[in-house]
């Protein structure tokens, strides 16, 4: 395809998709880096920094990774036309794959969410078989109501902890603050597992990231991101609907907290409004940016689409880069860095991660951890890594992946 073709609907719905992710993972290490990866949330001291990175894309950014997976499920297994070897087992080898990739990459940030995505995509082989749209909506919201969190409520008459309390608990903190590499590695073995696993649960992430992976399967199977100059009427009428229902969830979750504080039910009927407003705010931030992509802006967007191909190498070399920086074990420079620091800091990483994820993919088709996770999941090396020289043959498909979130 020449440079001034038009791309097809296929090509289309792809590239937007990956801005989509490259946007989502850029918040996400806002995010990481205003937390100190967790070591905020040992002594919180709250900046203009923090509390806007936080207000804007905490609780945000994993969603849109994580309507990405059930995008990406759709792609590989569900759509018309998906390989044949793309069958059950060999979705399932691939999450197990993942897993791996993921717990390896925990040994050093126990906040690594790529276990908890791996785990949760094997229920969604079961979708496969629910042809009805309304079916897959109705488990989706069923997810929304957090279950999880009134079941927990029930049963230990408490409500959810609280996001600022998951470092807080976590016993491997005295490796984090005062430990070296090793110490750090063997926390995160299995205390930091635990803690993770555990927030997850008790905070209804569980619940909500399964839901927002039915979300994804069913905009594959509306053809949504093929369709955006279509829908456009619909979609900016779901952005005023979403930009409402966030200023009255906020509004009321205010006014309930100021009303009944200290009441274990009150708190956890916060804790649900504040998921769907954070649920409404993804939506706002996914229609935004579909919006954008349909309007002169889409030149400023399009670099993002590469650093959504290669958003598991990027995820896992932010850590390996800011963790050895900010850790006490290494540079130590979360305690030299105030909020604002660490923003400036994220934001030049950021660029530097656009850039370098636009040279890489002049010559790669595969970012590299991308390209070792297939070939591995097909048990061969033979899967051409390198791009062939401009003119010499067909532009390779783009490599659909299921992304980390926060």
């Amino acid at each position: 395809m020449s440079r001034t073709s038009v791309p097809s609907p296929k090509a289309e719905r792809l590239q937007i998709v990956d801005v989509l992710r490259g946007f989502a993972l850029s918040a996400l290490f806002l995010v990481h880096m205003l937390e100190g990866y967790e070591l905020y949330w040992m002594h919180p001291q709250p900046s203009w920094a923090s509390k806007a990175v936080f207000a804007l894309f905490m609780g945000k950014s994993f969603p849109l990774l994580s309507i990405g997976f059930g995008f990406s499920f759709y792609m590989l297994i569900d759509r018309p036309g998906a390989k044949p070897s793309n069958n059950a087992l060999w979705f399932a080898w691939r999450l197990i794959i993942l897993e791996l990739i993921g717990y390896a990459h925990a040994m050093i940030y126990s906040g690594d969410i790529i276990e908890v995505l791996a785990t949760l995509g094997l229920p969604l082989l079961l979708a496969t078989k629910i042809k009805g749209k309304r079916i897959l909506i109705g488990i989706a919201i069923l997810c929304f109501l957090q279950p999880l969190q009134w079941w927990n409520f029930a049963v230990t008459g408490r409500s959810v902890l609280p996001a600022a309390a998951a470092g807080a608990v976590n016993p491997g903190v005295s490796a984090y603050l005062h430990g070296g590499l090793s110490e750090v590695v063997r926390a995160n073995m299995w205390v930091g597992q635990v803690t993770k696993w555990h927030f997850m649960f008790v905070s209804g992430r569980i619940s909500q990231i399964f839901g927002l992976y039915i979300v994804g399967l069913v905009l594959g199977r509306a053809n949504f991101f093929s369709r955006l100059a279509e829908l456009r009427r619909p979609r900016a009428l779901a952005l005023i609907a979403g930009l409402a229902s966030i200023l009255v969830l906020h509004s009321i979750r205010v006014k309930l907290l100021d009303a009944a504080a200290g009441v274990e039910s009150t708190d956890i009927l916060g804790a649900i409004l504040e998921g769907w407003e954070d649920l409404a705010a993804t939506a706002c931030w996914g229609l935004a940016i579909c919006a954008l992509w349909q309007s002169s802006a889409r030149a400023i967007l399009a670099p993002l689409a590469n650093v959504g191909r290669a958003t598991l190498t990027l995820y896992i070399l932010q850590s390996l880069i800011f963790i050895p920086l900010l850790y006490p074990f290494g540079g130590g420079l979360y305690q030299r860095w105030d909020g604002p620091t660490l923003l400036l800091v994220g934001i030049a990483a950021i660029a530097s991660q656009v850039c370098i994820a636009n040279l890489w993919f002049r010559r790669f088709r595969y970012g590299p951890v991308e390209w070792a996770w297939r070939a591995a999941t097909d048990l061969r090396v033979d899967i051409p890594f390198r791009r062939a020289p401009l003119g010499s043959g067909p532009s390779p498909e783009l490599d659909m992946q299921p992304t980390p979130g926060n």
